[in-house]
């Protein structure tokens, strides 16, 4: 039976070679690394007949030795990749360990280093901010402060930092879409912010829409809150468009709009962002998000609806939620203000307008109420020590 042989870069494209030509049931004889890739020695599948049989016969390799039955090492193609495949498994183990133990010897210089830099680390991380944030957090702070005073001059610099509106947006009147996800509280932060509007100005000022027509519930409870109010609410279907009900609705001071509550990956999302986006009349998007949401939802649906410009954001739910720093890490990174923080379920008490201070107080008040992961903090003071390095490199190579 014939031996061939097959030469590839590496072992994967020899084993690719291989299969097409003898099969998956290809029996691997030898292999020898050449200085360009592989040498793979391999013959069609063996049966127990053909091995026991006088057909074996042997064959010289490039060092003049035979090749006897007794020693052939007789792997099929499927077993070698299985055993590559464990042992590939078991090097990325030892790879992680080495890695987790990497970063736990970062971090340990630099906690003997530098104490307190490394003490108000693991308060951020416990507050939910991300790594790549703390750093300039801290860049504020000199060794000659105590913890305490450091803690205060940090925070300082985080209330800075977080962006929030620089007036109360509903008061200014106009046009308002609030954008997000099924359940980050969109109709319920409406019957709030109309309410406040209705208290101050009345509700002859004052309009809602919705342009869901996936759920009548929807409808419900948006009339329902329109009947409590007085106030006129108007559905956008298929015989009456949205550019047809804002018309209708120019002579209100306020109009706010219930947008359905899509999640950025269903067939009909294009439907309603396309609804917003090819209206004529100025529509400013709100948009809404839990703190309670996981932070890759958060950051999905800010990518989502970024086209369609948001004036602000409005975070909800920051009363039920298990950290707030990585919502405000969040629209740090983003720039998008946060106009409003609504806290709790009661119509109109429940919403505030945003404040850098009561924000903070509140992640830090939240972030008591659960131990750090210790292990989670490590790695991400690695990501940053390791990005940090990255960028320093580059920079040194282009000058």
């Amino acid at each position: 039976m014939a031996v061939k042989r097959f030469y590839a870069a590496d072992m994967h494209t020899a084993l690719y070679k291989i299969r097409n030509q003898l099969g998956a049931d290809a029996v691997i004889l030898a292999t020898r690394q050449l200085a360009d890739g592989v040498e793979v020695s391999a013959v069609a599948g063996l049966t127990d007949s053909v091995i026991n049989s006088n057909l074996l016969k042997s064959e010289s390799n490039d060092s003049g030795s035979s090749l006897q039955k007794d020693n052939w090492a007789l792997n099929s193609i499927s077993g070698f990749e299985e055993e590559q495949s464990v042992l590939h498994s078991e090097l990325g183990s030892i790879c992680s360990l080495l890695q987790n133990w990497m970063d736990s010897q970062g971090w340990d210089s630099f906690a003997t280093k530098s104490p307190m830099h490394a003490k108000l680390w693991e308060r951020y991380r416990a507050i939910g901010i991300e790594p790549e944030h703390i750093n300039s957090l801290l860049s504020v702070i000199s060794s000659e402060h105590d913890v305490k005073k450091a803690w205060q001059l940090s925070l300082a610099q985080l209330s800075r930092t977080i962006p929030v509106a620089s007036e109360e947006l509903i008061q200014t009147g106009g046009v308002f879409a609030f954008l997000g996800a099924t359940g980050v509280g969109k109709t319920t932060t409406i019957g709030k912010l109309a309410t406040r509007y209705v208290l101050q100005h009345g509700a002859d000022s004052v309009a809602l829409v919705t342009t869901d027509r996936y759920r009548i519930a929807a409808h419900e409870q948006l009339r329902t809150l329109g009947k409590i109010l007085g106030l006129s609410v108007h559905a956008v279907d298929d015989e009456n468009d949205l550019e047809s009900v804002l018309h209708s609705l120019r002579g209100k001071q306020l109009v706010l709009i219930d947008t359905a509550g899509i999640n950025s990956t269903h067939k009909n999302f294009n439907q309603q962002f396309e609804l917003i986006r090819t209206t004529q009349t100025q529509i400013k998007p709100f948009l809404v998000l839990a703190a309670t949401s996981q932070i890759q939802v958060q950051r999905a649906e800010l990518s989502a609806y970024s086209a369609l410009k948001p004036v602000a954001a409005i975070v909800t739910k920051t009363d039920e939620a298990a950290s707030l720093g990585e919502s405000l890490s969040l629209l740090i990174s983003s720039g998008l203000p946060i106009a409003y923080q609504a806290n709790g379920q009661s119509i109109p008490e429940d919403i505030s307008v945003a404040n850098t201070h009561q924000l903070i107080n509140d992640a830090v008040t939240i972030s008591r109420q659960k131990p750090v992961n210790k292990e989670q903090m490590i790695a991400g003071f690695s990501a940053v020590l390791a990005n940090t390095g990255s960028r320093e490199a580059h920079a040194a190579s282009v000058n």
